[in-house]
């Protein structure tokens, strides 16, 4: 997501060898599904991820970062996991999309 991609993009710029791992397909978590209704987060999203790949990091999508071993031979570890929506009303939960408007987000309801 945006926290993650932020950070691979300032630890690079200050001279670090950075890999940022990304569980889904590709980068933007929410910011991603925020992006399909609008455009300037769409922007910001194309921005970060254009910076973090100038800026030399190693892009790793689809691969989780389950597996502390996955840290072996990195100084430091930095953990963005992202954010989950939650309804703020639950009597809304029976709406189209459930409980994650994300998912009509990226259906495109």
């Amino acid at each position: 997501g945006p926290a993650g991609m932020e950070v691979a993009r300032l630890l690079a710029g200050a001279g670090a060898d950075v890999r940022l791992q990304e569980a889904a397909g590709a980068l933007g978590g929410r910011l991603a599904d925020a992006g399909a209704l609008d455009g300037p987060l769409a922007q910001l999203r194309d921005w970060l991820e254009g910076q973090v790949r100038a800026a030399g990091v190693e892009v790793a999508s689809g691969r989780p970062f389950d597996d502390p071993a996955g840290a072996e031979g990195f100084d430091d570890v930095v953990v963005a996991t992202g954010a989950s929506w939650q309804l703020a009303d639950p009597a809304l939960s029976g709406a189209p999309g459930g409980a994650d408007p994300g998912a009509r987000l990226r259906r495109g309801d």
